[in-house]
């Protein structure tokens, strides 16, 4: 598994790319290692092959954002909020997810 700080040079050396809708799809069980920038001390990354982009479905039958799930089922919490045109990122907004192929 990528450690963080590999994957935050990865981000700095530009070999790591946003993550959007439409490269997810073409990744689709591939391999990937992401990261997310969150406050401070509380990036994340994670590893996975490329699974489904789904809605989710909350308790009370609304849908909510679409989510990227690994080809296991397991939800990512990667999401593509309306607001940012088939961009992934993390439950907020404003920090986009950067991916890298493994």
């Amino acid at each position: 598994m990528k450690t963080l700080q590999e994957m935050r040079e990865a981000v700095k050396s530009g070999n790591a790319k946003v993550l959007t809708v439409e490269t997810a799809i073409k990744l689709k069980g591939k391999k990937i290692a992401t990261i997310y920038f969150g406050y401070e001390g509380q990036d994340g990354i994670d590893e996975f092959i490329v699974g489904d982009i789904m809605r989710e479905i909350y308790p009370n039958g609304k849908e909510g954002q679409l989510c990227l799930f690994t080809s296991y089922g397991r939800c990512t919490y990667i999401r593509a909020h309306e607001e940012n045109e088939g961009v992934f990122t993390c439950t907020d907004s404003d920090r986009f997810v950067y991916f890298i192929e493994l």
